[in-house]
């Protein structure tokens, strides 16, 4: 998951959950500020974590829902690099801030509505898997072995791990955390397969 708690200040640091794995019967949480949680592995336990990442998904969704504007993809990083070369003529015409000084700052300021947009780009994703999990869950299950071979090596890998770790009282393959690991392209083909 995208550090949405960067561009949304709806969200605290230190309970911001990046991602989880399973590993030795035992769910370890990564979260935004760095640190990490171990609690033991249970249905309920599991079930608490996946819900915690959704509502981060909800509170995300309806920040920018709520804001006043929207511009999706491609326009909102041209706008945005727009703003920051204009940002900087502002300063340095006005004489407030010298070029090399005030050019960092536009940078930023780009760089920020960039990240913006990569994290409404994941949020899509995001919803998308939501609105379907439960299909994509039963069917990427049973097909896991044909699914599999038509993802990258690095979702290979993540799946193959996930599926030695994985306690034997859990009834999905895959959750809302797995796209924390795999590419973006990986997403949609499991999105795909899984219809």
């Amino acid at each position: 998951m995208r550090d949405y708690y960067l561009v949304c200040k709806k969200y605290n640091i230190d309970t911001f959950i990046k991602h989880f794995y399973i590993k030795n019967n035992e769910i370890i949480i990564k979260y935004a500020n760095l640190k990490t949680s171990i609690i033991p592995y249970s249905k309920e336990n599991l079930k608490r974590v996946l819900e915690k990442i959704k509502t981060q998904i909800y509170i995300y969704a309806k920040y920018i829902n709520d804001k006043f504007y929207y511009e999706p993809g491609l326009k909102k990083a041209a706008l945005s690099t727009i703003r920051g070369i204009l940002i900087d003529g502002v300063v340095i015409g006005s004489g407030i801030l010298s070029f090399p000084v005030a050019m960092p700052i536009g940078a930023l300021f780009a760089s920020y509505h960039l990240y913006e947009n990569y994290c409404e780009e994941d949020l899509e994703l995001n919803q998308y898997f939501m609105q379907n999990e439960s299909i994509i869950a039963k069917k990427f299950t049973k097909n896991f072995n044909n699914i599999l071979t038509t993802l990258s090596p690095k979702a290979q890998k993540h799946f193959t791990e996930k599926i030695n770790n994985i306690p034997s009282d859990m009834e999905s393959y895959i959750d809302i955390n797995d796209l924390s690991f795999i590419k973006e392209e990986d997403i949609k083909t499991i999105l795909k397969l899984a219809k």
